[in-house]
């Protein structure tokens, strides 16, 4: 069986069975993480090469080569943003296991895998089935709670508790930079133009 396979209904528990998705979602975004990758170098290979050929006065091969740049950079990105929301699922899924309240944090993990589905399916071979299986076991796990509270995506994304997070992280950056620059002299002069006599 691959490291998706469907989680069957008739494990002994449901963190269990989150246990198990969650290791296979960090198998299939360290698949997504490997594509990024190869992408970059390649891009980066291509840029030497458009360089190269710009040098030569060859400018449209350096053209072309630019325009094969500028899609892979996007593919990439496309690409680093559903490896980020799957981080965003595993942090949930490890959540849910800690927890134990599923209903309210497991459906907008479901919601975004079917998200990040649509979005690569097609980038990555078995991509598709892949994250299908893995949002089909969620939804089980999901289903065995007995509970279907839907909540929208955005629960996952940001919540006001987030905002305070994150409201208190820049906070300590903001003291960080503060502490390592150095203050400006006590004593300045009104006028910084008018020379003293």
């Amino acid at each position: 069986m691959g490291a998706l396979a469907i989680l069957s209904l008739g494990r002994e528990s449901l963190k269990e069975q989150l246990t198990e998705a969650l290791g296979s979602l960090k198998t299939f975004n360290t698949k997504v993480d490997m594509a990024i990758n190869k992408m970059e170098e390649r891009a980066k290979n291509l840029l030497e090469q458009a360089a190269a050929c710009y040098a030569k006065g060859d400018k449209t091969k350096a053209t072309m080569l630019a325009s094969e740049i500028a899609l892979i950079r996007n593919l990439s990105q496309k690409l680093t943003k559903s490896s980020l929301a799957l981080e965003v699922v595993q942090l949930r899924i490890e959540t849910v296991i800690t927890s134990g309240d599923i209903v309210t944090t497991l459906q907008p993990a479901i919601e975004a895998i079917k998200s990040v589905k649509d979005d690569i399916g097609s980038l990555i071979p078995g991509a598709d089935e892949q994250l299908g299986k893995l949002n089909d076991a969620l939804g089980d796990v999901l289903a065995n709670s007995f509970h279907m509270d839907v909540k929208s995506i955005d629960s996952l994304l940001k919540t006001s508790s987030a905002d305070e997070v994150l409201a208190e992280v820049m906070s300590i950056v903001a003291n960080e930079q503060s502490t390592q620059l150095p203050t400006p002299p006590a004593n300045t002069a009104e006028n910084p133009m008018q020379e003293s006599t």
